[in-house]
């Protein structure tokens, strides 16, 4: 199974210029933890992400309204993505390597879809090989819930 597959496809997105209020109006509409920072006219090239835990500490080290935070004071920079051809198991290893619950689809730079450890989990229910992907699961979610040196769960 690819990830191109899997993914949820074009998810919506803010830019860097976007106020920290845009972000927590699509997490709460699209039902998502995880928001893809794009620019280019319309050519959705990936600039970052915030997630909803990049929000919960920005928001705890300031005091600051998120009206007044611009999307590119909070975003992180340093992007886990795949191709929309990989294979499910090249995205869960990026998901363990990078110990993230979510990982970007993404096409020459450019934004195709999200695909998180849910998505991985409905696969594995509905496929034959059930067992090998939810093992594949299983092991994605003991990675990304490791604590690192310097980083607290």
């Amino acid at each position: 199974m690819q990830a191109k597959d899997l993914m949820t496809p074009d998810p919506t997105t803010c830019s860097p210029s976007d106020d920290l209020k845009s972000v927590i109006e699509v997490m709460r509409e699209e039902d998502c933890g995880i928001v893809p920072i794009t620019e280019g006219n319309g050519e959705n090239r990936v600039v970052g992400v915030v997630t909803d835990r990049d929000i919960a500490l920005h928001l705890g080290e300031t005091d600051q309204a998120p009206s007044e935070i611009q999307v590119s004071e909070v975003m992180t920079t340093n992007i886990v993505a795949c191709e929309p051809d990989a294979e499910v198991h090249e995205v869960s290893r990026k998901m363990q390597e990078a110990q993230v619950r979510r990982v970007l689809i993404t096409e020459g730079g450019r934004l195709k879809g999200v695909i998180s450890t849910a998505d991985l989990a409905r696969a594995s229910s509905s496929r034959s090989d059930k067992d090998q992907v939810g093992n594949e699961v299983e092991r994605v979610m003991e990675k990304v819930s490791e604590e690192t040196p310097g980083k607290r769960a």
